[in-house]
């Protein structure tokens, strides 16, 4: 049962897709990253094209996937153990360094020590995240000055400036692709709050 792979985001969303679904909340950021790619396309550069994978049973039904957009680190989903050690082979024989992994506490699995046994690497756990639920949307009164715009295209330069400076502040110094804040405006999932005409924060 090996790894399936693709650098077409299409043929990932058709096979992968149905599995993310299945579990929306631990499977955010694959499927809002999945979306962005079929909205952008895999591009033609060999050396940024994002490899996606897929892992099938017997029976041929997906049990785990995984996502690589370069620079970022892999994102792995929850996959059985033999997936997981298959999958060490897979990022090793690729040409470009693995710099970090992301993965659920479950989505890990057997993939440190197999990367261990595999590269003579560790995997070190830097930084937890949870997901938090909104229980209740309280409105603040009185409403803060200001208001909410939708950007125009001339944004994308100030906000990957934003995008930068906000991965420095978390530790996470990733160089953002503009692109991917264009693709954030064309399809209206930014938003700027101004005061006094002047941009003070936006919200992706």
């Amino acid at each position: 049962m090996p790894w399936r792979t693709t650098t077409d985001p299409e043929r990932y969303a058709e096979r992968a897709g149905p599995f993310l679904r299945a579990r929306p909340m631990e499977n955010t950021v694959a499927l809002t990253v999945t979306e962005g790619l079929r909205a952008r396309g895999a591009g033609d550069d060999a050396e940024t094209a994002p490899l996606l994978g897929w892992w099938e049973d017997g029976g041929g039904a997906v049990t785990g996937a995984f996502l690589w957009t370069r620079p970022r680190p892999p994102l792995l989903t929850a996959m059985p153990d033999e997936a997981a050690r298959a999958l060490a082979d897979v990022l090793a024989a690729d040409a470009r360094p693995v710099a970090g992994l992301n993965a659920t506490a479950s989505g890990a699995g057997a993939f440190p020590r197999a990367w261990h046994e595999r590269t003579g690497a560790a995997v070190v756990a830097e930084r937890g995240r949870r997901l938090h639920r909104l229980d209740a949307l309280v409105a603040p009164d009185p409403p803060p000055r200001g208001r909410a715009v939708r950007p125009a295209s001339d944004r994308t330069p100030p906000l990957v400036a934003w995008y930068e400076a906000f991965g420095r502040d978390v530790g996470e110094p990733v160089p953002v692709d503009a692109r991917h804040v264009e693709d954030r405006l064309a399809s209206g999932g930014l938003l700027l709050w101004e005061v006094d005409g002047e941009p003070v924060s936006s919200r992706a």
